[in-house]
């Protein structure tokens, strides 16, 4: 992943049929997990349109939860989210006061030592970019809602006898729980951790194992036989 995966371009023009889905202004994690959750039942409660892909929303979630979280730890406040939808788009943008600061990926890191969000973005979502705007550092995504992945990523059919990515014992659990259909907070109930850290442990295996999705993690590594 390049620093050109997040070159500095303009925020998108929305067409003549955008909607704003939310606006959201979270000032620390615990405020961000909560408007999450507040995105999460707008998008379950009618607030997308009829062709919207249920692994779209999951990206969007995820993506949502990982530039809102760069800006609150690398940025500066007011954090500011804004969603709007248009044709068969999801436009996020993220802003925050720190225009000096542009989006940098970790590079070289542990996938276990956090800091990969936005190479897992610039994977999940069609494009993206940064700019500054009235002294506000803006950075977007942009999601096709109609895809259960991201333009471009193509299916890896996994054979038992191919070389399994090393996951470490956690991981593993939080795999089978996803295999027996547990959503994040069973989860979490289920291993005495904090729903983060949940969410932490599926962004490390879905890097891992090459995928974007839940659902495509637990096929795989059933593929594998690490499951």
């Amino acid at each position: 992943m390049t620093e050109a995966a997040w070159a500095r371009r303009p925020l998108p023009t929305p067409l003549s049929d955008a909607r704003l889905l939310g606006r959201w202004a979270p000032a620390t994690p615990a405020a961000l997990t909560a408007t999450r959750w507040d995105l999460s039942a707008r998008l379950h409660d009618g607030a997308r349109p009829p062709r919207t892909d249920e692994g779209a929303v999951e990206r969007l979630l995820l993506v949502y939860e990982e530039l809102a979280s760069n800006a609150l730890r690398h940025g500066r406040p007011p954090v500011r989210i804004e969603l709007t939808t248009y044709g068969t788009w999801w436009l996020l943008d993220v802003s925050d006061a720190a225009p000096d600061r542009p989006p940098a990926p970790a590079i070289d890191r542990d996938p276990a030592a956090g800091g990969l969000g936005l190479h897992l973005v610039a994977r999940l979502c069609g494009a993206r970019g940064w700019t500054v705007t009235d002294g506000r550092k803006h950075v977007w995504a942009r999601i096709d809602l109609t895809r259960p992945e991201a333009p471009g990523v193509v299916r890896v059919e996994y054979r038992t006898s191919d070389a399994a990515p090393p996951l470490s014992p956690r991981e593993l659990e939080v795999l089978q729980h996803l295999g027996d259909a547990r959503s994040t907070a069973q989860i979490a109930a289920a291993l005495g951790v904090s729903t983060n850290t949940v969410r932490g442990h599926v962004r490390t295996f879905l890097r891992k194992l090459s995928v974007t999705s839940r659902d495509d993690a637990v096929r795989c590594a059933r593929e594998l036989g690490l499951l």
